[in-house]
Protein backbone atom coordinates (compact mmCIF):
# COMPACT_ATOMS: atom_id res chain seq x y z
CA UNK A 1 0.00 0.00 0.00
CA UNK A 2 1.63 3.04 -1.16
CA UNK A 3 0.63 6.63 0.76
CA UNK A 4 -1.57 8.45 -1.20
CA UNK A 5 -1.07 12.20 -1.02
CA UNK A 6 -4.03 13.63 -3.34
CA UNK A 7 -5.41 12.04 -6.57
CA UNK A 8 -3.28 9.88 -8.13
CA UNK A 9 -0.03 11.01 -6.82
CA UNK A 10 1.84 8.94 -4.41
CA UNK A 11 5.07 9.07 -1.84
CA UNK A 12 8.22 7.75 -3.20
CA UNK A 13 10.25 6.14 -0.14
CA UNK A 14 13.62 4.46 -1.08
CA UNK A 15 16.38 3.21 1.66
CA UNK A 16 19.91 3.35 0.41
CA UNK A 17 21.69 0.63 3.14
CA UNK A 18 24.79 1.78 2.19
CA UNK A 19 24.25 5.31 3.06
CA UNK A 20 21.30 4.17 5.82
CA UNK A 21 18.90 6.96 4.86
CA UNK A 22 15.77 6.92 3.74
CA UNK A 23 14.51 9.09 1.27
CA UNK A 24 10.23 10.39 1.06
CA UNK A 25 9.89 12.53 -1.95
CA UNK A 26 6.53 13.31 -3.54
CA UNK A 27 6.90 12.55 -7.42
CA UNK A 28 7.25 15.34 -10.03
CA UNK A 29 8.24 18.43 -7.35
CA UNK A 30 11.16 20.17 -7.33
CA UNK A 31 13.35 20.16 -4.14
CA UNK A 32 14.18 24.01 -4.20
CA UNK A 33 15.76 24.50 -0.83
CA UNK A 34 16.74 21.93 2.18
CA UNK A 35 16.81 22.45 5.86
CA UNK A 36 18.35 19.95 8.55
CA UNK A 37 16.04 20.31 11.56
CA UNK A 38 17.98 18.11 13.84
CA UNK A 39 20.70 16.34 12.90
CA UNK A 40 19.77 13.17 11.54
CA UNK A 41 16.18 14.60 9.84
CA UNK A 42 16.87 17.16 6.47
CA UNK A 43 13.45 18.56 5.06
CA UNK A 44 13.14 19.28 1.37
CA UNK A 45 11.17 22.40 0.63
CA UNK A 46 9.08 23.22 -3.27
CA UNK A 47 9.43 26.34 -4.94
CA UNK A 48 7.96 30.24 -4.08
CA UNK A 49 4.98 29.31 -6.41
CA UNK A 50 4.13 26.04 -4.88
CA UNK A 51 4.27 27.73 -1.34
CA UNK A 52 7.59 26.21 -0.18
CA UNK A 53 5.80 23.30 0.70
CA UNK A 54 7.50 20.18 2.24
CA UNK A 55 8.11 17.86 -0.67
CA UNK A 56 10.24 15.38 0.78
CA UNK A 57 12.70 14.39 3.50
CA UNK A 58 15.94 12.15 4.23
CA UNK A 59 16.08 10.82 7.48
CA UNK A 60 19.94 9.75 7.90
CA UNK A 61 20.63 6.69 10.16
CA UNK A 62 17.15 5.74 9.32
CA UNK A 63 17.95 1.93 10.56
CA UNK A 64 18.45 3.19 13.98
CA UNK A 65 14.94 5.02 14.33
CA UNK A 66 13.06 2.68 12.12
CA UNK A 67 14.14 -0.63 13.83
CA UNK A 68 10.42 -1.74 15.11
CA UNK A 69 9.86 -2.09 11.19
CA UNK A 70 12.60 -3.69 9.90
CA UNK A 71 13.05 -7.97 9.12
CA UNK A 72 15.08 -9.41 11.70
CA UNK A 73 17.77 -9.66 9.14
CA UNK A 74 17.44 -5.76 8.49
CA UNK A 75 16.69 -6.20 5.02
CA UNK A 76 13.51 -4.74 4.32
CA UNK A 77 11.34 -2.67 5.55
CA UNK A 78 7.74 -4.58 6.72
CA UNK A 79 4.52 -3.14 5.29
CA UNK A 80 1.58 -2.20 7.85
Amino acid sequence: MKPKISGDKYLKVTYDKNLDILYVLVPNRKIETSSEVTSPLIIDFGSEEDGFDVVGFELHAASEYLKPLLSPDGEEILAP
